[in-house]
């Protein structure tokens, strides 16, 4: 009852432990919360006030791009650009540093078709929000049926007949967003654009959805990808308009141009990716960027992703993989 792996002396050490991180934290948050300038956080108050008022040393704050990290009684926390502090890392601070934190590996996302897949990997984050995609396609025996119980089957020849286009996408609060070209076309109906449902349909790929997520869907959007894409590599962007022929910034034969092809993060070749232009070409040459276009392709698979639920805090781990806390 002492000693053991559960015993009294252990759960002591541990509450006293999170007592101590907790008032290290509380500390740092004053002092963060005291560093506002006409309304706005100011980053090199923040810095002063730590090393005035807590004794702090230069070499204990690391300021990158005006996210700090902090070694304070003898934990690590991180004070964002808003001046919150946490001990995990944030889809704030994940959005504000996409180079380094973009592709790396998740250990701990569980989901019920796990079994499905090898890896996950952080493919997007705003101020709210982070997303992991699968690092690998995942095959058809892991799809979902449609919201009819029709079965893709190889292929999305039959599955996209379940949806209306672009009015079953603009339904769903939580994923409207993710595609413009359904709010731009919100009365679309053909084929494209109903795959497109299927891929952005909550309800069916809720397999995906594991207890640290908010939902899944059944591969990125283009828009996710560019906007993922861009954050990534802000000196080379896809350039990103709709006109109701396509795409700019997607060619002839349906590939997008000039992306890195040495990034394994947005490899998604033969691989659905949810929305389409009006007019996009039809090409025997597929390599992954007909977007849910040529409906009869049996090669192609799918790359889910997941939003992690609000609040969401990562930790690093010494391998320089990352668990969700």
């Amino acid at each position: 009852m002492l000693m053991g792996e559960n015993g009294i002396i252990k759960q002591a050490k541990e509450a006293k432990q999170e007592t101590e991180r907790t008032g290290a934290r509380e500390k740092l948050q004053i002092e963060a919360s005291g560093s506002y300038e006409e309304g706005k956080y100011d980053v090199n108050k923040a810095k002063e006030n730590l090393k005035n008022n807590l004794n702090i040393k230069d070499e204990q704050i690391t300021d990158s791009e005006g996210i700090l990290t902090v070694e304070y009684e003898n934990h690590k926390f991180y004070i964002d650009k808003k001046g919150k502090v946490t001990e995990g890392i944030t889809s704030g601070i994940i959005a504000s540093k996409p180079t380094e934190y973009f592709g790396k590996s998740i250990t701990n996302y569980e989901c019920e078709n796990s079994e499905g897949v090898s890896e996950w990997q952080i493919f997007y984050a705003d101020d709210e929000k982070i997303y992991l995609i699968t690092s690998q396609n995942v095959g058809y025996e892991y799809a979902p049926k449609g919201k009819l119980g029709t079965s893709p089957n190889k292929g999305l020849s039959e599955v996209y007949k379940d949806y209306k286009g672009s009015e079953d996408i603009l339904a769903n609060q939580k994923t409207a967003n993710l595609l413009k070209y359904a709010k731009d076309y919100p009365d679309a109906a053909n084929g494209g654009i109903k795959a497109s449902a299927y891929l952005l349909d909550t309800e069916a790929w809720k397999r995906f959805k594991g207890e640290k997520a908010e939902y899944a869907i059944g591969g990125p959007t283009i828009d996710l990808f560019i906007f993922s894409y861009n954050k990534k590599y802000p000196n080379n962007k896809i350039e990103y308009k709709i006109k109701n022929s396509g795409y700019y910034g997607i060619n002839d034969d349906g590939c997008i141009t000039g992306i890195s092809t040495t990034d394994t993060l947005y490899s998604i070749y033969y691989t659905w990716i949810a929305g389409l232009a009006e007019g996009l070409p039809t090409t025997s040459d597929f390599r992954g960027w007909i977007p849910a276009r040529n409906l009869n392709w049996e090669v192609a698979m799918f790359r889910p992703v997941v939003c992690l639920n609000s609040g969401i805090e990562l930790n690093e781990l010494e391998n320089g993989m990352f668990e969700i806390k």
